[in-house]
């Protein structure tokens, strides 16, 4: 493989479907940008690329840079795969948990409370209604 540098510190890293690099720009020092650190920029991911065709026709291989510890790039390691599974199953279960046992008047209490202990700010509470439109 080439040097992982890009011209004008653009990220190097082959997206999925293409040998494209990803183009996103780099922090100062980095060889590549925060969501290829931890490929093997030396191989490439032994997924697919690509929507299973109809015709039935082989999809091309994916043309990521595998992680280190993988065959696979991010998106197709299994291990990767479960871990974000597990990670989203944990907060669709938490909200669900939120949902149950918060009421309008609650919620208010417990902002309150966050507040006072400092966990965050009327800004947060502002951005993230703000954000979502919520109330609006």
């Amino acid at each position: 493989m080439s040097d992982a540098r890009a011209p004008h510190g653009q990220c190097p890293a082959p997206k999925i479907t293409t040998a494209e690099p990803c183009g996103r720009w780099l922090e100062p020092g980095q060889r590549v940008c925060r969501a290829h650190e931890g490929t093997d920029l030396a191989r490439r991911c032994e997924g697919e690329a690509g929507s299973p065709r109809k015709d039935h026709a082989p999809r091309p291989r994916c043309f990521a840079w595998p992680l280190e510890r993988s065959a696979f790039c991010r998106a197709h390691d299994p291990v990767a795969r479960a871990e974000r599974a597990a990670e989203r199953d944990s907060l669709t279960y938490q909200l669900r948990q939120l949902r149950a046992n918060v009421t309008p008047a609650v919620g208010v209490k417990a902002l309150e409370l966050l507040l006072l202990r400092k966990k965050i700010t009327v800004g947060d509470v502002v951005g993230v209604l703000a954000e979502y439109r919520v109330g609006w």
